[in-house]
């Protein structure tokens, strides 16, 4: 199936590992070839602290019609390395 930007950035951006909401596509980087090498994805709401997180398009798992499934980069998510929330962050970023 073939998708629209405008499109994708409607749907919920999930974080495989942890099951948590990263927010929305907001950009995309794209190579001199026209391939895409990754999207960035922010919080939908505005003054949020957090800063955009980049995904490799490889890191892309599944694009559903309601949400994109992604594995994020080590270091970039609430879990540890092996895609358990880290302590304190609880499952869904939410605490203890």
């Amino acid at each position: 199936m073939n998708w629209k930007f405008s499109e994708l950035r409607e749907k919920d951006v999930i974080d495989v590992c942890t099951g948590r909401r990263v927010g929305y596509l907001t950009d995309c980087e794209i190579t001199e070839e026209g391939r895409i090498a990754a999207v960035l994805v922010s919080p939908r709401f505005l003054g949020s602290p957090k800063a955009s997180v980049r995904v490799p398009w490889n890191g892309i798992c599944c694009i559903g019609e309601d949400a994109i499934l992604v594995r994020l980069p080590e270091g970039s998510s609430g879990a540890d390395g092996n895609g358990r929330p880290k302590p304190g962050r609880g499952l869904f970023g939410l605490g203890g």
